[in-house]
């Protein structure tokens, strides 16, 4: 009463959420505009906790702190327990939260079902034709199955209908981007600063946009502003600093990588995730497999912080077999991979994750190259090509393609790898595997007889290691020599 229509217009809508207690959903609502408008993660979650404390049938208040930690990456184990006493507790709901809360389900708890979890949401949708989360959440399905115009139309209404939700901008601009709308992603990011400029996440949607364009000094240097900003702000150093850790090691700057991961991780633990200091120790070693050829100091990691951190003091969903087992397949020992496998196949019997099938697919295809079984890691990988980055899996059958001596199919894939398009997520591909790509596409190319296409591979490679860490300095000037003397045969 007394307030102008315009203004009433612009407040953000109140969560429709089902609760007996009046101060639960005042917790509630309150914590879904810290991390709306804020992206408080730390501030959020502790107001969430508060409603299910007031409420602890509050249905809606468990599906969405679970949905926080799962967007964080923060204790998959508690947020599938969450999930499974928000399901519990549907028959309280009203039909459009019971949808939702089974379409949740179905998609990250314990029995994932895409299809179940897309026919609760489309029932929604049917009951509900503006429901918000519904439309965001089907729209991250069809982007899992690579209909990117759907997602983004999907995306587009609930973005029309509420502009406060960081989550809708970045399924929507990850959406455009897949279909090669580039000025179209740029503005929903820019609209996405505008509408919630204390949101951080909009400053890591756009740095991962610049450094899949190849800007990747300027990617990193939006995130450190967000991080000098924010220095006390532990979402924001886990999620920064995980970002900035990929793009730092796409330039070469691995000790800066393994830093900025481990400060990742160590927000990542304080949040109240407890596999921190092993993911923290897989990234170490799988730099020191891959990039530096050091078996011996990636497994003596692995050993070392298994002994301090062993797997059965996590919970099943949170224990990584499956990096583990790629890891100790690019390290040659592929009986330990065997065995991290095994016990992947019985966890996941026990507790599904989404991306379980592709995780494994993945694993197998380094498990058969470090045995020299080319063409099945080649089958193993194409398998896992799947979930919305179309090219996040082609470095690693181009690399089977190639050490299987198949040298056109591996300049194909290599080629279509590394193309600057599609899904900016693709940065965690990068990471590892762009430069190396550059690299190797200019010898094949030179060894072709291709010199002005080896020539531009070489280019590009030195143009993202031109700062790399000194150890890495020498494969750059063996690049440049390369490439100054197929300058020197071009010339007339």
């Amino acid at each position: 009463v007394g307030e102008s229509l315009p203004g009433i217009q612009r407040a953000p809508a109140l969560s429709q959420v089902t609760t007996s207690s009046l101060p639960a959903l005042q917790k509630y609502v309150a914590g879904d505009r810290a991390l709306n408008l804020e992206g408080d993660f730390a501030k959020a979650e502790a107001l969430l906790e508060e409603a299910i404390a007031l409420d602890t049938t509050f249905a809606m208040a468990y599906r969405r702190l679970a949905v926080l930690l799962l967007n964080s990456s923060v204790s998959r184990g508690r947020a599938q327990s969450l999930l499974q006493k928000a399901y519990d507790h549907r028959d309280r709901l009203s039909d459009a939260e019971r949808y939702l809360t089974i379409g949740s389900y179905f998609a990250y708890g314990p029995t994932p079902d895409e299809g179940r979890a897309a026919s609760a949401l489309e029932s929604l949708l049917d009951l509900q034709p503006d429901h918000i989360g519904a439309l965001n959440n089907l729209a991250n399905i069809y982007r899992n199955r690579r209909d990117h115009a759907k997602a983004e139309a999907l995306a587009s209404r609930a973005l029309a209908i509420d502009s406060t939700v960081p989550v809708y901008y970045g399924v929507l601009a990850y959406s455009q981007l897949a279909q090669g709308k580039l000025d179209e992603s740029d503005a929903t990011v820019s609209r996405f600063a505008r509408n919630l400029p204390r949101n951080p996440a909009s400053v890591y949607l756009r740095a991962q946009v610049m450094a899949m364009r190849g800007q990747h000094d300027s990617a990193l240097a939006q995130i450190d502003s967000v991080l000098r900003s924010r220095p006390g702000d532990l979402g924001v150093r886990n999620d920064g600093q995980y970002y900035a850790s990929a793009i730092a090691s796409a330039r070469g700057r691995l000790a800066e990588s393994v830093r900025r991961s481990g400060d990742s991780y160590d927000a990542y633990l304080a949040l109240g995730s407890r596999d921190g200091p092993l993911l923290a120790a897989i990234d170490r070693a799988h730099i020191s497999a891959w990039f530096r050829d050091d078996s011996a100091s990636a497994l003596a990691v692995l050993e070392s912080t298994l002994r301090e951190h062993p797997l059965d003091s996590l919970a099943p969903s949170e224990r990584p077999y499956d990096q583990l087992a790629t890891v100790y397949a690019l390290a040659g020992r592929p009986e330990r991979a065997r065995a991290m496998l095994a016990a992947f196949d019985a966890r996941r019997a026990e507790v599904g994750l989404p991306n379980d099938e592709r995780n494994r697919r993945m694993a197998l295809g380094h498990l058969a190259i470090a045995e020299r079984r080319y063409e099945e890691a080649v089958r193993e990988f194409r398998q896992a090509d799947q979930g919305s980055c179309d090219m996040c899996v082609l470095p690693y059958i181009a690399r089977a393609y190639d050490l299987s001596g198949n040298t056109d199919s591996a300049v194909a894939v290599f080629g279509r790898y590394v193309e600057p398009r599609g899904e900016p997520q693709r940065v965690f591909a990068d990471a590892l595997a762009l430069a190396g790509a550059h690299k190797r596409l200019g010898e094949l190319y030179e060894a072709k007889g291709d010199r002005q296409k080896a020539a531009s591979h070489y280019a590009r490679f030195v143009d993202l290691w031109t700062d790399a860490d000194p150890e890495l300095q020498p494969k750059v000037r063996e690049v440049r020599a390369r490439l100054a003397a197929l300058q020197r045969a071009e010339r007339p």
